[in-house]
C-alpha cells in the first residue's frame, strides 16, 4: 500500500509537473483517474481488514471473559472441595483452574495485540482516506489547468494567420476584423460608390481618347 502510494506521489510528480522537459500523449486526467481508482481499491481492502480486526477482536475479547469467568468458578470448587475434605476432587478442580487460568493469561496476550493492531489499522485506513482525498482535490486542480490551456489553445487558435481555419473561425475573423475597422473609423465603400468610381474612370478614359484623336 505504501508502494503504491509512492508510485502515485511520483507519477502525479512527473506527469503534471510545469516542467517543459516531458509531455505525455495520455490525457493527465485519464491518467490521475486511474491512479484515484487504485487507491480507493486499497482504501477499500484496509476498511475490510479494519472490520474484520474488529471482529476478531470481539471474538478474543469474548473467549477472555469466558476463560476468566471459568477460571475464577474452578478456583472456588478447589476451595470447596478443600474444605470438604475432597481431595480427587479438589485436585480435578485445581487442573483446571490451572488450564482456564493459562487460557485466561493467553487470551489477555492475544486481546492487547489483536487491539495494537486494530489501532495500527485504523490509523493507516485514516491516513490513505486522507490521501485520498488529496487526490480528488489535486485531479480538480489538474481539471482546471486543463481547462484553461484548451481555452487558450483555443483562443490562439481562432486568432492566428494561419491557413486551414474552419468555416466558424472564419466567420469570427471576418468579425474581428470588421470590429478593428469600426474602432479606426475605417468603413467599406458601398456598391454604389464604387460603382460611380468606376463610371467616372471610364468617362476620363473617354475624354483622353478623345483628345488624342482631335491631335
Amino acid at each position: 500500500m505504501t508502494n503504491l502510494l509512492t508510485r502515485m506521489a511520483d507519477a502525479i510528480k512527473a506527469d503534471f509537473t510545469d516542467s517543459p522537459k516531458k509531455s505525455r500523449k495520455d490525457n493527465p486526467i485519464d491518467t490521475l483517474n486511474g491512479y484515484l481508482r487504485d487507491c480507493e481499491k486499497e482504501v477499500e481492502k484496509v476498511a475490510n481488514l479494519v472490520e474484520r480486526q474488529r471482529l476478531l477482536k470481539k471474538e478474543l475479547t469474548k473467549e477472555l471473559e469466558a476463560a476468566r469467568s471459568m477460571a475464577a468458578k474452578r478456583e472456588e470448587h478447589v476451595r470447596l472441595a478443600e474444605e470438604a475434605g475432597e481431595n480427587e476432587l479438589a485436585q480435578a478442580a485445581l487442573r483446571e483452574f490451572t488450564h482456564y487460568q493459562g487460557r485466561r493469561e493467553r487470551l489477555e496476550m492475544s486481546v492487547e495485540e489483536s487491539t495494537n493492531q486494530l489501532t495500527s489499522l485504523e490509523e493507516l485506513h485514516s491516513g490513505l482516506k486522507h490521501k485520498l482525498k488529496d487526490m480528488y482535490i489535486k485531479r480538480l486542480e489538474v481539471m482546471g489547468r486543463e481547462n484553461v490551456a484548451e481555452a487558450n489553445k483555443k483562443a490562439e487558435h481562432a486568432f492566428s494567420e494561419n491557413p486551414g481555419k474552419t468555416e466558424e473561425e472564419l466567420r469570427f475573423k471576418k468579425i474581428e476584423n470588421y470590429l478593428k475597422k469600426l474602432e479606426t473609423g475605417e468603413k467599406d465603400k458601398p456598391a454604389e460608390e464604387l460603382t460611380i468610381d468606376q463610371q467616372i474612370a471610364q468617362l476620363q478614359q473617354k475624354t483622353d481618347q478623345n483628345d488624342s484623336a482631335q491631335i
